[in-house]
Formats: C-alpha cells, structure tokens, sequence
C-alpha cells in the first residue's frame, strides 16, 4: 500500500513537472543521437554512478550526412567494506564518477570534446532501490576550421570550456531530472554565435520517465519518457524543444523510437549479451523527401557492463 501511494506521487509530480516543461524550451544537443538514450551522462552528471556497476558505452556513426562517435563511462566508487570472500557482497560508497569524450564533424566544421563529471548519491528508502543525485561536470568543446570551410578567414579554431549541474532522482518506477549545461557563458563568450555549430550556449534540460511493468513473467517493461530544452529564448517554439522517446523492454531485447523535434524520428534495437549490448539506430529524414542514402543516418552503439551482472535485463539498459 505504501510503495502504490508512492508510486502516485511520484507520477503525479512527474506529471506537473512535464507540463511545466512544454512552456520552455531550444533545441538537445546534436548527434550522435543514440546518447540521449543509451549513454545521457553527457545531459545530466548526476547519472555518474547510478548503477552498482560500472558501464562502458560507445557508439558511431557509420551512415548519414555528418560524422559523429561518442564514448562515455560511469561507475560507483567502492566502501571500503568491499565484502568477504564468503558473501561476495560489495558495498558502495555514496559517490559516483564518470566520464565522456565525442567527436563530430558538421558541413562547415568539426567538434572535439570531453568532460569528467562526479555525483553524491543519497540513498531513499530501507530497501535503498531509489535515490537521490546530485552531480557537476567540467567539460571542453575544441571547435576546428578545416581547410575548404566557408568559415575559414573569418573564424579560428577555439576551445571554449563549460561546467554543467545536475540532480536526479531515479527508482523501480520512474526517474526525473533537470541540468543546467554549459554554466560559463554566463561569465565569457568565446566562440560568436552565428551558427550552431560555433556555439556552446546556457542550456536547461529537464527529462523523465516512467515504467510500466506489462508482465512480470515476460519481462515485458515500457518506459515512456521526454527530454524538455527549459531555455527560455525560444517560448514560441514549444514543439521543436521536445524529444519524446518510448523503450520497451522484452526478456533480452529493448526496442523504441525517438521523435525529435516531432518530425525526424528514429528507431532503435539493443540485445543484452550477459555482459555486454549491441545495438542499432537508425534516424529517418522525416518531413523532408528522401533524395539521398545520406539522409538515414544509422549509428552502432556497444555497450560493456563492467562487475557484477546478476541483475535482471530491463536494470541492465538504463544508462
């Protein structure tokens, strides 16, 4: 009775908080697109560590107009009760930590970046299977002007530095989460601002989700969940600041689509190998007619969970 009451509050504040969100909002981060469901470290540090386990994730580009890869880390650091070779229990601290670094190269320019972050997690609950997060991140995007650029003769090649925070609360029937990224603009400006692919400007990203338990004995899990840009410059453009994404997990296998911008959807396939993932995206052009292979852009991600892998598949996936 009690978790049920839980579990209402939970939606219900969840609830209010996305409807909030719809009155905000600018554009996520460009490609690759896959991180923003398998691997958002990137979005919010708070996630560093949410798993008793450490995860490795990559992902790449191998179809598409632009070429993007990206690589991100992320574990729980240990107590120093580790546990007994009679137990095999491992204890975690409270204390999270994690790390990204991602490449993109765009028609007029080319991206090279990374970042470290660090989280304290403050477990809820005696069962202690939700918690609360709260994470920071220093991060450096290195901006290149390659010859043959019509950028070149205005613009230089730049490194602008940013620092991200973040908290989150994750559990067995949801999560949410805000981030406020790239904190030093507030303070200097570096890179001028006439093109999205020069800039590195304030975001406010929230996201959440939900789980719905379809059958326990299948394993059958939905997750509908939304990432929401609360940057107050666009309010007009309230539909191209969402990205809605749907995962459902069955036994081995987790499935979905992304809708970014409501028009450009992207399709997804994961398999969970006892300690280890593939998968698949594939991103349609969506309004735009399609002239060119080009315009698919399909992405291969593999993902490495480094430790103790005795838990069940759907706990598995996320981040």
């Amino acid at each position: 009775m009690i978790q049920n009451r839980s579990s209402r509050k939970f939606r219900l504040i969840l609830t209010c908080i996305l409807f909030t969100g719809l009155l905000y909002g600018q554009q996520v981060p460009k490609g690759p697109v896959s991180y923003k469901v398998f691997a958002p470290l990137i979005l919010n540090p708070a996630i560093a560590g949410s798993k008793d386990f450490t995860r490795l994730h990559m992902q790449t580009m191998v179809s598409g107009a632009n070429n993007s890869q990206a690589i991100s880390i992320h574990s729980r650091f240990r107590s120093n009760n580790s546990g007994t070779a009679e137990t095999d229990d491992i204890s975690f601290s409270n204390f999270g930590f994690g790390g990204y670094a991602f490449h993109e190269m765009m028609e007029n320019s080319r991206n090279i970046g990374g970042g470290i972050s660090g989280a304290f997690h403050l477990p809820l609950g005696a069962a202690r299977v939700s918690g609360l997060s709260i994470g920071v991140s220093a991060h450096a995007l290195y901006n290149i002007i390659p010859a043959g650029s019509e950028y070149v003769g205005t613009f230089e090649n730049s490194m602008t530095p940013g620092v991200d925070l973040g908290i989150l609360y994750y559990g067995p029937v949801g999560f949410a989460g805000f981030s406020s990224r790239n904190l030093t603009s507030l303070l200097t400006d570096s890179i001028p601002r006439i093109n999205d692919e020069l800039s590195l400007p304030l975001e406010h990203l929230f996201f959440g989700g939900l789980k719905f338990l379809v059958s326990r004995s299948r394993e059958i899990v939905f997750e509908p969940s939304l990432i929401v840009n609360v940057n107050d410059s666009l309010i007009d453009a309230t539909v191209d600041n969402l990205t809605p994404i749907l995962k459902v997990y069955v036994q081995n296998a987790c499935f979905g689509a992304i809708l970014q911008n409501f028009h450009a959807p992207s399709f997804f396939l994961q398999y969970q190998f006892p300690t280890f993932y593939l998968g698949v995206l594939a991103k349609l052009p969506g309004k735009e007619i399609l002239l060119d292979n080009r315009q698919v852009r399909i992405e291969l991600s593999l993902g490495l969970n480094l430790g103790n892998s005795a838990r069940s598949n759907a706990d598995q996936y996320r981040w």
